[in-house]
């Protein structure tokens, strides 16, 4: 949005916006407000040139993590939007305007149906270098909100620590909660292991 502009022919408040693509474009309040006038039309056309492209993998998993990525950083209705485009995660425009290049660059980049794409900086976007496919375990390391421990030269998640030294994730966080230190929380025998010690 760059000015209030004057009102429409029918009285409803106008403003001067600028879209993405550098277009200038009138749009009232209401429009604007809803999310119903993102673009100058220029989604729209792409979006219609999308539909009307012929690569014959509309239906595939790989189509659906494409779209899902447009949407949650685009669309401000998407259940996911806050978590994206809401706090500024945008797509680079190579994989934005075409899903053959968002294709051809995860299938040379190791996709599987079994992974999923995961930000390597998340607090960046979607482009070639920050992304990977990943499992779930490795894409839950990766989470923003992930508590990361350093014990003995090694720094890991919560959720890894566990796995390493085989106890509940539950059991290190509550330790932790009590005060305990990295080196208590993830040495200290529990009372499991000390029965088996018996």
């Amino acid at each position: 949005m760059i000015e209030r502009a004057e009102n429409d022919k029918y009285g409803h408040v106008q403003w001067m916006c600028q879209c993405d693509c550098g277009q200038e474009v009138f749009v009232v309040t209401g429009a604007l407000k809803s999310g119903r006038t993102r673009s100058c039309g220029c989604l729209h056309r792409e979006m219609v040139k999308e539909r009307a492209t012929k690569h014959g993998q509309r239906t595939t998993r790989l189509y659906r993590i494409w779209c899902s990525i447009k949407r949650r950083t685009s669309v401000e209705a998407d259940s996911g939007y806050y978590k994206y485009g809401g706090r500024g995660i945008t797509v680079c425009k190579e994989w934005k305007d075409s899903f053959e290049a968002f294709r051809d660059w995860a299938l040379a980049n190791g996709y599987r149906d079994d992974l999923t794409i995961d930000r390597i900086n998340n607090e960046q976007g979607y482009f070639p270098e920050n992304c990977r496919w990943a499992t779930e375990i490795e894409q839950a390391n990766n989470k923003r909100n992930n508590h990361l421990l350093t014990f003995a030269g090694e720094t890991h998640t919560i959720a890894e620590w566990a796995r390493i030294k085989k106890v509940s994730s539950d059991l290190i966080r509550n330790r932790l909660n009590l005060g305990w230190s990295v080196e208590q929380a993830l040495t200290e025998p529990t009372h499991k292991q000390n029965r088996k010690k018996k």
